[in-house]
């Protein structure tokens, strides 16, 4: 499976190497992007079940709070985030696999479900959400408010579709931890690969 991290992503620059001029024209275009786009980019805290048997040696049953960063990406509260991230049982169980664990006669199965998934926004406001639509592939999810919000969220649009190329730059957005009041941090990477099925 690709494991996608979902969170913000903007073109900021050229491919070739950049001027001492253009580092600080690239800083301050992201500056700008976090200061336009932060209070689209959300929270998710999760209450995972999870269920764990190995070898034979019986059910081990337990809960845990995890987080995640994600993405509204409409004004009435659609919002993104990576698959992955929200069953981290799904991954140990695909790297077990990995492993052989069939060839080794092991027994292990590792079930993981979301008890419920709380969004955090910008404004430190809460909501329940729930899951609407999970696409495997892609390694996406997708969620909503429980309840419509009252007014319009603020969100990155789609509707201004770019063409990326391998190697192009570009910046990612992403929450950081409680721990640092979940603010934003930012760093520019560049597009590794491209994949084209089973779709781009």
């Amino acid at each position: 499976m690709k494991r996608a991290l979902v969170c913000v992503l903007f073109i900021v620059g050229c491919n070739r190497a950049p001027t001492v001029s253009e580092v600080d024209a690239t800083g301050a275009r992201m500056r700008e992007v976090i200061a336009t786009h932060r209070p689209a980019v959300v929270t998710l805290k999760m209450v995972l079940k999870e269920n764990m048997s190995f070898g034979g040696f019986g059910n081990n049953q337990s809960e845990s709070v995890t987080e995640t960063t994600a993405t509204v990406i409409s004004p009435d509260g659609l919002i993104v985030t990576s698959l992955s991230a929200t069953k981290p049982g799904g991954m140990f169980r695909e790297m077990f696999d990995m492993l052989g664990s069939d060839t080794l006669g092991i027994d292990m199965n590792f079930d993981t479900q979301i008890k419920e998934v709380t969004i955090i926004f910008e404004s430190g406001d809460e909501a329940p959400g729930r899951f609407v639509l999970r696409d495997r592939d892609l390694d996406l999810a997708f969620l909503r408010p429980q309840e419509a919000p009252a007014e319009p969220l603020a969100h990155v649009s789609l509707a201004d579709r770019v063409s990326l190329q391998q190697f192009d730059r570009v910046m990612l957005v992403k929450r950081m931890g409680k721990v640092v009041d979940r603010g934003v941090s930012g760093n520019t990477m560049r597009i590794a690969s491209l994949l084209e099925t089973p779709r781009l």
